[in-house]
This record gives C-alpha cells, sequence and structure tokens, in this order.
C-alpha cells in the first residue's frame, strides 16, 4: 500500500511518510483506498480511519430519545418528550425499540411490535435502534451461545429487518455487564456474551444485512472495570472489531461524567473513570460512541423554578459538557421517563416537560447546530453533495461531466439573453444558518456556459414575514426579459414532513437577484403538498407541472394566460419509475420536452402540453435535472448525484406472452418477451402476488434468454410480472406490468391466519411460530401437518399440547406452503 504526505491543520512534524501529530499517531493517505490511515505509535497499530454505517461527520451528534416508559396513562411513551420540545426542527433524529427474548408477553407479540416500529420509522423518518435484551430471570447468553433454542426469534427479528431494507443500529445485549440483574442488563458471562454477540451478527450476515446493521457493544461505567480484559481463553467482553461498528456507553448519575470529579479516589478508579477509560478504548480503535440510554437518575425533575436550575446546572449542564469534550460521541438517546419506585426506588422522575425551565434549556441546546435531527440523519444531502454538468449534441448522450456548484441541489437553467446564462438552485454551504445556507442562489454564464460566477443567494422583499424561506425554485423569462422565479413556500411552517400548506408562489425581477415577492398562491391543492414546480411558456400559454407523490401518482398539471393565475387540468399518468420531478425544454415551436428523475434521467415530448409520449432514457444517472438548449444547439444539463454512462442502458422491454389479464388452467405458463436494444447482458424478471412488487416469488437479474418458465402455480391465485434490461451501462426501465392468472381448479383454504391461529411471520425465513388462542377450537392432541404445492407432507409436528409452537423450515425449499391443523388449513411463503 502506498501512502502520500498531506497537510492538515494541527501540530506536527512532518516524516517522510507521513505527519506525526500531537495524540502520538501518523496520517497517512491510502492510494489504493484514498482513505486516512492513522497509525498509534503508543500501540503500533496501523488502521484506516473509514466510517462506521451510519456514523456522522466529526462534530455531529445524534439526537435520540427510547421508547420507554412507566406512566400508565401516556399511549405514546415518548408523546411527553416530543411535546416538550415542541419544535419541528428538533425532533429526534434516532430512535429506540426494547426486544426482549425470551420475554414475558411472548414473541409473536413483541415481533409485531417490532414490525409496526419499523413502519413507524419509514413514516416519520427516524433512523430505528433495536436492543436486543437477552435475558429472563437469568442470562440467555449461554443458551443463545451454544444451542439454537431462541434462533427461531433471532431469525424472526431478520426477517422483518429484511423485509424493510434499510440501516438501522443493533445494539445486542444492552449494557453486557452491567450493574443491574435481569433484563437490565447485568448477568451475562464472559467469553459467552462473545460467542453470542458474533453469531447474532453472523445470523444477519447470513441473511446479507451485515451492511445494513451498525452493531452497538454497550458499557455501563457503574459495572465492573474489566471490558477489555483478554486471558489464554481469549476476549472476556469485547467481541472484536470487525463484529463492532459503534461503542456504547449508558450514563445515568452524573458521577458517570462529571468532568470535575477525578478518574481516581482513595478506592480505585471511579465510576467517571471508568467511563474515560472506556471512550479511550473507542478512540484506540476509531470507533464511535452511541448513548443508547441517558436519564437523569435522581434528580426528580420538578415545576419548581429553583429545582428545575439546580437539576439543570447539576445533571443536565455537566452531560452536554461531556458530549463536548469526547468528539468519540457521536450520539445519545434520552429516557424520559418517571422511573417506579418499586423497581427504582432512587432514580426519580427524569421527565424534562415538569420544568419549564429544564424544558427550555433543553430546547436550546438541541439548537445548536451540532446536533442531527429528524430527517437530518447523517447530513448526507445536498449540503455536502455537489451539482454536475454535462454537455449533450442529441439531448440523449451527454459527456463532458463536470462540477458546477458545491453543497447544493434543485437546480434549473435557462436561457436570458444570446449567450448569457442563468442557473438557480438551493444551496447548502456549511456552516449551518449562514448566509449560503438552505438559500434559493443564482450563478450566471456570459459565454453560453464555457465558465460561471460565483453564486449570490437571492433576496426576496415584500414576502411576509411568516412564510417559511423559498425553497424548489424553477426559473422563466418573461417577455420583457425580465425574470420571475417559482418557488415553494407556505403560510407559517407546516407540521415535519410536510403538508397541504406548501404551495407554489412566485417573485419577479430585472437583475436575477433581487426579487419582489408577487401576493398569493400560484398553484394551491386543498390536501397535499405541492412542490418542486416546473412552468414554462409554450404554445401561447404557460404550463405549470409539479409531481403529485410517488411517481406513479404522476403530476399536477395547469395553465394559464399570464403566468399568475393557473387552471389545473387533468393530471399527467406516470409509473413506479419515472418521477415527474425536473424542469421543462421548449425544443422547438411544435415540440416540448420534460426532463425526469428515475433510475437514469429521462424525457418525454408532447406538441401541445397535454398529451406525452413514451419515455426516452439519457445515459444520465442522477435525478431533478434542468436542461438547456444553448446557442450552438447544444444541450445543457445540470443535475443531481449520478454520473455519465459510457453507454445508453438498454430499451424499454416489451412483453409477450402470456397477453395480460390471461387465465390458464395449467400449473406452469412461459413468459415470454421481446430482446432488448442495445447491447443486452441480461434481464431481471421479478414475479409477485402483488402490483406493488414489495414482495417477489422470482426474483432474477442472471436471465440470458428472453423466455422463462414459471411453475407451480396456485390455483385461483393472481401473478404480476415485468422485465428489465441490463447492459454495462446499467439496468434500463422496467416493462409495463402484466397479469396473469390460474383458475381455481383444487379445493383449498388459502387464507393465511386461521381464525383464532395466527403464523408468524409470513413471509417467513428459518423458522414459524404459530399460537393458538381459546377461539381456534384447537385440540392438544391434534398434528401439524405441513404440505407443498404439489401437495406431498413435508413436515410433521406430533401432539402438540403448547399455546405456541415454533417451528423450524430452514431444510425447506423457497415457495407456498400450506399448514393443515384437523379440518382447518392456511398457507404461508418460505423466503
Amino acid at each position: 500500500m502506498r501512502f502520500r504526505i498531506i497537510l492538515i491543520c494541527c501540530f506536527f512534524s512532518i516524516f517522510t511518510n507521513g505527519l506525526y501529530c500531537q495524540d502520538n499517531t501518523l496520517l497517512l493517505i491510502s492510494h489504493e483506498t484514498n482513505s486516512i490511515v492513522k497509525v498509534d505509535e503508543s500501540h503500533s497499530k496501523l488502521s484506516e480511519l473509514t466510517p462506521a454505517l451510519l456514523e456522522p461527520p466529526d462534530g455531529r451528534v445524534y439526537h435520540g430519545v427510547q421508547l420507554m416508559t412507566f406512566d400508565n396513562q401516556s399511549v405514546d411513551p415518548i408523546a411527553g418528550y416530543l411535546a416538550a420540545l415542541n419544535d419541528s426542527t428538533i425532533q429526534p433524529a434516532v430512535r429506540g425499540l426494547f426486544f426482549s427474548i425470551p420475554g414475558t408477553r411472548g414473541p409473536a407479540k413483541s415481533l409485531s411490535e417490532l414490525g409496526k416500529f419499523l413502519k413507524t420509522a419509514d413514516s416519520v423518518g427516524f433512523i430505528p435502534e433495536l436492543s436486543l435484551f437477552l435475558v429472563s430471570e437469568v442470562a440467555e447468553d449461554s443458551v443463545i451461545a451454544v444451542s439454537d433454542k431462541y434462533d427461531w426469534v433471532l431469525d424472526s427479528i431478520i426477517t422483518i429487518c429484511k423485509k424493510r431494507g434499510k440501516s438501522m443500529f443493533l445494539r445486542i445485549g444492552g449494557e453486557f455487564n452491567g450493574a443491574g440483574e435481569g433484563w437490565n442488563g447485568g448477568g451475562y458471562h464472559p467469553y459467552l456474551y462473545v460467542k453470542m454477540f458474533r453469531k447474532i451478527v453472523d445470523m444477519f450476515a447470513a441473511r446479507g444485512l451485515r451492511d445494513s446493521i451498525a452493531t452497538n457493544w454497550c458499557y455501563e461505567p457503574a459495572a465492573a472495570n474489566d471490558f477489555d480484559s483478554v486471558d489464554s481463553r481469549g476476549a472476556r467482553w469485547y467481541p472484536g472489531d470487525d463484529y463492532v461498528d459503534w461503542f456504547g456507553l449508558d450514563v445515568f448519575n452524573y458521577k458517570d461524567f462529571d468532568q470535575s470529579l477525578p478518574d481516581y479516589d482513595h478506592r480505585g478508579i471511579t465510576n467517571k473513570g471508568k467511563s474515560e477509560r472506556f471512550l479511550a478504548m473507542a478512540r484506540e480503535k476509531g470507533k464511535p460512541v452511541f448513548m443508547s440510554e441517558t436519564s437523569a437518575m435522581e434528580i426528580n425533575i420538578s415545576s419548581d423554578e429553583q429545582d428545575g436550575i439546580n437539576d439543570w446546572n447539576n445533571w443536565f449542564a455537566k452531560f452536554w459538557h461531556f458530549i463536548d469534550v469526547h468528539k468519540e460521541i457521536k450520539g445519545f438517546a434520552y429516557i424520559n421517563a418517571n422511573w417506579p419506585i418499586d423497581a427504582y426506588p432512587t432514580w426519580g422522575d427524569a421527565r424534562i416537560q415538569n420544568s419549564p425551565y429544564v424544558t427550555q434549556k433543553y430546547r436550546e441546546e438541541m439548537k445548536n447546530p451540532k446536533y442531527i435531527h429528524l430527517n437530518q440523519k447523517q447530513q448526507i444531502g445536498p449540503w455536502n453533495n455537489p451539482l454536475k454538468f454535462a454537455l449533450s449534441d442529441d439531448g440523449i448522450n451527454f459527456t463532458n461531466e463536470s462540477i458546477f456548484q458545491d453543497s447544493a441541489g434543485v437546480p434549473c437553467v435557462i436561457r436570458w439573453k444570446g449567450d448569457t446564462l442563468a442557473c438557480v438552485f438551493q444551496w447548502f454551504r456549511q456552516p449551518i444558518n449562514s448566509q449560503t445556507w438552505d438559500k434559493v442562489a443564482v450563478k450566471f454564464s456570459y459565454n453560453n456556459g464555457s465558465s460561471w460566477s460565483q453564486p449570490k443567494p437571492l433576496v426576496f422583499t415584500n414576502m411576509p414575514a411568516k412564510y417559511q424561506r423559498p425553497f424548489d425554485p424553477t426559473l422563466v423569462v418573461l417577455e420583457d426579459k425580465t425574470f420571475r422565479i417559482y418557488f415553494s413556500s407556505s403560510d407559517g411552517m407546516p407540521k415535519p414532513g410536510m403538508d397541504s400548506s406548501i404551495n407554489t408562489y412566485s417573485a419577479v425581477s430585472s437583475d436575477g437577484i433581487n426579487f419582489e415577492f408577487e401576493p398569493g398562491a400560484r398553484f394551491d391543492n386543498q390536501s397535499k403538498k405541492v412542490i418542486d414546480p416546473a412552468v414554462t411558456f409554450f404554445n401561447d400559454e404557460w404550463h405549470y407541472l409539479s409531481p403529485a407523490g410517488a411517481p406513479q401518482d404522476g403530476a399536477y398539471h395547469a395553465t394559464s394566460g399570464n403566468g399568475l393565475d393557473f387552471t389545473e387540468k387533468a393530471k399527467i399518468s406516470s409509473d413506479n419509475f419515472h418521477n415527474w420531478t425536473g424542469n421543462f425544454l421548449v425544443e422547438n415551436a411544435s415540440e416540448l420536452r420534460f426532463y425526469g428523475s428515475g433510475p437514469n434521467i429521462w424525457f418525454s415530448k408532447s406538441d401541445n402540453g397535454y398529451d406525452w409520449s413514451s419515455y426516452t432514457g439519457t445515459n444520465v444517472k442522477g435525478g431533478d435535472p434542468g436542461i438547456v438548449k444553448l446557442a450552438d444547439n447544444k444541450y445543457m444539463m445540470i443535475y443531481v448525484g449520478g454520473g455519465i454512462n459510457p453507454l445508453n442502458p438498454p430499451e424499454k422491454v416489451m412483453l409477450i406472452s402470456p397477453q395480460n389479464n390471461y387465465l390458464t388452467n395449467n400449473s406452469e405458463i412461459d413468459l415470454i418477451w421481446k430482446k432488448s436494444n442495445p447491447d443486452v447482458k441480461s434481464y431481471h424478471l421479478q414475479i409477485s402476488q402483488t402490483n406493488r412488487f414489495n414482495r417477489y416469488l422470482i426474483n432474477d437479474s442472471t436471465i440470458t434468454d428472453t423466455t422463462y418458465k414459471f411453475t407451480n402455480l396456485i390455483a385461483d391465485s393472481s401473478y404480476f410480472w415485468r422485465v428489465s434490461a441490463k447492459n454495462s451501462s446499467g439496468s434500463g426501465p422496467w416493462s409495463d406490468v402484466w397479469m396473469f392468472k390460474r383458475n381455481r381448479n383444487v379445493s383449498v383454504n388459502e387464507n393465511d391466519k386461521i381464525h383464532g391461529i395466527n403464523i408468524y411471520p409470513n413471509p417467513a425465513g428459518y423458522f414459524i411460530e404459530i399460537d393458538f388462542n381459546n377461539e381456534s377450537g384447537f385440540i392438544a392432541s391434534e398434528n401439524i401437518n405441513i404440505y407443498n404445492l404439489n401437495g406431498e407432507k413435508v413436515l410433521t409436528i406430533m401432539n402438540i399440547k403448547t399455546e405456541s409452537v415454533n417451528i423450524d423450515i430452514s431444510k425447506l425449499p423457497t415457495g407456498v406452503y400450506f399448514i393443515e391443523i384437523g379440518d382447518k388449513k392456511a398457507k404461508f411463503i418460505k423466503e
């Protein structure tokens, strides 16, 4: 591995192969990986400083909260916390859920709650953290490490996480050697805990999810001081660098972190000293730290003002200072609980909403720009990605890709006069809340796009003070060569996630920098938000377009005679893969184009602005394109992300047989499609029993022929299928979605839920659980029989005598199966 010298603003001495910094580390640059490498002289260790999964940039800290409450009056365990914050801009970016194995409520209920939690994460936008507590009356690491007793529960958790398919935090075991007993994290066994931790991570990895879980190895400073102990049997507690992504540190008592306290006293190392030692280990290994459980222990927050001041000074102020001085801490989650006196007799009430003073100070702290709140996540977005531009002779094949502007998104570019161009965009150059952060800015070119001016934020006058800042700009030139800009805004700040108060507004300018607001909304949908507008003048009228939601929802379309008063027309239709987020281009007097977003940027043509052609793909991977035709008839595209493919991706696949809505009595069918161009290397076939394709019966991207034999059709079942082609440029658009169905010619109850009997999860991975209740009519001596689609019995469970049973289906091939219990039948899918 070769290295080159870099210059970094710190105190250092230059050596022949790197930099020597004050903290006894040597910083090098790897030519092969283009990453920073740290040599720790005191440990003679070379480790690459690559960020952990979900790790934010240095100086940023996740704001999180735990879904844990002992207040039986509260339906939502964090409702009081969220209400106390009372600000959409400082809502927590991470929420944590506790999951006990084996648990006291039964795995089926816990698994169901996990599924709901992950759905909520996607709808709200937070990053989920799953904390697995692997204890009952005693710790279960000794069982999990050496047996498969609870593997079916773990596999069911993995199945649910895989269905979601997104990154998350995973804390294994709570505090690995915590001070308490039972579920509170105590009682794990040295060496066996390590084996259990690795086994669980390996189970996720075996299902293809290692890169989706940010594992957390968590310590509590009230516990023993042996977290880094190693002997002839190996590590007592540390699972190893390959298994641990984040270190975790749970602190409750101010003595765990108060920087004014000593690390050692006459009794030896203090709790604060243990915290410091653990954080030093995290720094040495280059691991970020997430504090999954924090709560103001023994403070007992009340409404008394002086008490609130004392509570803030004695716990919270010290806690924030602790984070400030430890840059490796990159996240915390607060437990806003009234700790029950029977289980936690001295802990008291830690709910911030009890004290107006604490609440106000807490809000002020969360306004610090270092904290990452809801929808900011890792701060990966236009604020650290550039806009790019590329040129083309035909508007399809683009070359000469270059960087157009740092830290930006949502571009719109137009010709103003002759070879003078103007491009507006949303600018996100840090620091946050500066004059360059989240502002609409403009750049000009006076030589046909060869060079551009420096960006300038736009100035909006006469805009109502309570309106939120303009965003999603689109620019047009009026007849007198002045500008009108259309943008998204709202009368007041909407709720998190945006709502129907967001409409399209406009402003006018003579210089392209200073804009005067025009009262009233240009386009307003009463029930939904309206964002990402595009406007142009074509065929003697103004055309307005904005995406109506998901790609398949199409786009709103409205027209106007003056560019101010728009009348809504019929929606423009779309599919799942062509998002009408982009901009218009007037190709000539008889052709209007719209360039939009998708797997590749595409365009559609119209001769009237109402009726649109099929999609033509470009070789640009990216989104939100702005497009302009230059004075020399070349096309310039400015866009977000992606890059340029050296060749065109394949065209849309045309399906041939069976025809859409075809009925068959056979148990197999040949699927046939037309050969696609150009230079197709393989085809991707998906078959699903839902037209949303959220689950697949077939998901094969390695097919080289244009025919596929699909077998084992279930009677009275519908199947949806689609195909895309792939070459060295990438994947082309999906075909239309067609459906075929096998007629009912057998008699079987195909419900996946028998009355009173639940199968979970479904679809399943390696295990299923069947729960019975009092309404099931279940007879204890009955057997459970499992059949495949050919009616062959593949598994029998004899003489069931419990209210629930888990069944190992790991040896069954992928497919659809039927469960028979007495005269009742149901089906499940093995993935």
